[in-house]
């Protein structure tokens, strides 16, 4: 068992408790969160961690976009957790790309301006345009 894995299995003990934190976090957004929906959400970011060989010793982030992200006048109640979880792999995704040298905060922030913005909710063009933005500008690299 490697450690991400290892990480999954000791964090499914947790995940009544974060289904009940995100839920009272979530109120007011008309989002509510099921047992499975938890289940899945740190299944799979277990494997999104795994992809970039990373490991999370909290679930900070994800939190962070759920409730970020449940705001939205772009977020489809039906679809959410999955947009959760391409979120969260756009976010990985660029926090691989910079070496882990910007903060969270940095990257969610920019992230939900662009998805909210000019992105207009379009997970396709945040992922493959707006990401690679980021990116180019953190080397120091000319937009195309």
């Amino acid at each position: 068992m490697n450690k991400v894995q290892l990480y999954a299995f000791t964090s499914a003990l947790d995940l009544p408790q974060m289904q009940i934190r995100l839920n009272e976090r979530l109120v007011g957004s008309g989002i509510v969160l099921t047992a499975n929906d938890v289940a899945i959400i740190a299944e799979s970011r277990s494997d999104i961690l795994g992809r970039y060989g990373r490991l999370a010793l909290n679930s900070e982030v994800i939190e962070d976009i759920i409730v970020r992200f449940s705001s939205s006048t772009y977020i489809q109640t039906d679809v959410f957790v999955d947009t959760v979880l391409e979120l969260y792999e756009i976010f990985q995704y660029i926090k691989h790309e910079t070496l882990d040298e910007v903060f969270d905060d940095e990257i969610l922030d920019y992230m939900e301006e662009a998805f909210n913005g000019t992105c207009q909710g379009s997970l396709q063009y945040l992922g493959e345009k707006k990401a690679n933005d980021f990116i180019r500008s953190y080397r120091g690299l000319e937009d195309d």
